[in-house]
């Protein structure tokens, strides 16, 4: 199910999610900023942590995952699962936040 990304940005400026929903909220979109943000591969060097693009295309050749990079990564799906099972108590399927 997809969300209408405009509609949720306009109601998160204003808190109207609520507190809690709009924290977890804003903490996915900053660590999806972080792990799929696009790097050029002629202009920057490969980054030190995880990153989609640079896994998507093959690019990562030095990278060591280790367990606190794995504790990481654990941390941010525990992030977007529980931010899901509380978007979805909150708003139930079937209104204007669907496309």
């Amino acid at each position: 199910m997809r969300y209408n990304q405009r509609v949720i940005k306009d109601k998160l400026k204003t808190l109207e999610f609520g507190l809690e929903l709009s924290a977890s909220l804003k903490s996915v979109s900053g660590l999806l900023d972080y792990y799929f943000k696009p790097l050029d591969f002629q202009e920057s060097e490969e980054p030190k942590d995880v990153n989609r693009h640079w896994l998507q295309h093959g690019r990562h050749i030095a990278l060591i995952v280790d367990k606190p990079m794995t504790l990481k990564i654990f941390g941010f799906l525990a992030t977007v699962i529980q931010t899901i099972e509380l978007f979805h108590y909150e708003y139930p399927p079937l209104n204007e936040l669907h496309d």
